[in-house]
């Protein structure tokens, strides 16, 4: 391992720290936990710091609870996913690196206690030799325990090395967690804010067309309070899985928040989007809302949507303004319509 940086397995270390600092609590080691305490003992967040060790300080030791509310005040559930995510590729990574290096220090092993073994069985034929072949097979007694202890070694690496790769599983599915909406199944709205932020900066950069919906269920207040939550739940996700079917290989569909639905449409021009918001309409328009109890029908649901397109150095705030007020447009003209900014 001579020549590896000093701090190439620094990402290791902190990570068994921060387990240690976990067992020594008797906490529970899930990735929330993980990540205030792998930041506790990185250093990285000096106020997080300061108030464990003011609890640890008054109680002596911390709690689930406390790590939780410390979580929740000095690391943000993205940041914490995104952290996560980097470290356990990093300590996969290095892992890796780790386990070949034992490998491959096996193999040389197992060569060398080869050509010994040779040695050994030419210096027995020579009855003079009595003290070297002695020496030789000292030699070969430690190779073998150096080998073996080796071999120990890479078994841990290995099965450490399986762990990280079940904390990246639960990392993944943390992730997809917090930027998915739990009732439609679409991207949440931190989600659809972070990709309509990264979309605008890729077409400024291409100078490219990107088109934006804002669509909005009519008359859906009215619907829930006359039918209930539950069928207006259902309500929700049936629209939402139209959406997705008919707008997921052309950009990001998201719930805005409420009864409102986004589509992002990048390469899309205004024309080519007010095609997709059009059929849309038509589409939802066009299905029975029908209670699963009872199959009692239940009448139709229709969207009234905004469409506006990206123009030279507009925010991202700006684009969803003037989708917004398309979509007023909409409501205005008489609901289950599509209104643009060429429109207006």
């Amino acid at each position: 391992m001579a020549g590896q940086p000093n701090g190439n397995f620094r990402s290791v270390e902190l990570a068994e720290r921060a387990l240690e600092l976990i067992k020594r609590h008797k906490l529970s080691a899930d990735p929330a936990s993980y990540a205030v305490w792998y930041a506790y003992v990185g250093s990285t967040n000096p106020p997080l710091a300061r108030s464990i060790d003011g609890v640890i300080a008054s109680k002596g030791t911390l709690s689930d609870s406390d790590v939780h509310g410390i979580r929740q005040r000095h690391l943000s559930d993205l940041d914490t996913v995104t952290q996560l995510s980097i470290v356990g590729e990093k300590l996969s990574d290095e892992v890796e690196q780790i386990v070949g290096m034992i490998e491959a220090s096996i193999g040389i092993t197992g060569g060398v206690t080869q050509d010994l073994t040779d040695v050994s069985r030419k210096l027995a034929v020579a009855i003079d030799r009595e003290t070297l072949r002695g020496i030789v097979e000292a030699v070969l007694s430690a190779t073998k325990d150096v080998q073996q202890e080796n071999a120990k070694l890479g078994h841990r690496l290995k099965e450490s090395h399986e762990q990280i790769s079940e904390l990246q599983e639960h990392l993944t599915v943390i992730r997809t967690q917090a930027l998915t909406d739990p009732l439609t199944g679409l991207a949440n709205r931190r989600h659809f804010d972070a990709h309509l932020a990264d979309a605008l900066v890729e077409a400024q950069r291409d100078d490219s067309v990107l088109s934006l919906l804002i669509a909005d269920i009519d008359h859906f207040k009215k619907f829930n309070d006359t039918h209930g939550h539950l069928l207006g739940d259902q309500v929700l996700r049936l629209v939402a899985s139209i959406l997705a079917q008919n707008t997921n290989d052309q950009g990001l569909v998201a719930r805005y928040g409420g009864e409102e639905f986004a589509v992002v449409l990048p390469g899309k021009n205004i024309d080519d989007a007010m095609t997709v918001a059009k059929n849309l309409c038509n589409i939802i328009a066009a299905r029975d809302v029908i209670k699963r109890q009872t199959g009692e029908h239940l009448g139709r649901v229709t969207l009234s949507i905004g469409v506006a397109h990206r123009h030279a150095g507009e925010s991202a705030q700006a684009l969803i303004e003037a989708a917004d007020t398309c979509l007023y447009a909409a409501k205005k003209a008489g609901r289950n319509r599509v209104v643009s900014e060429a429109d207006l």
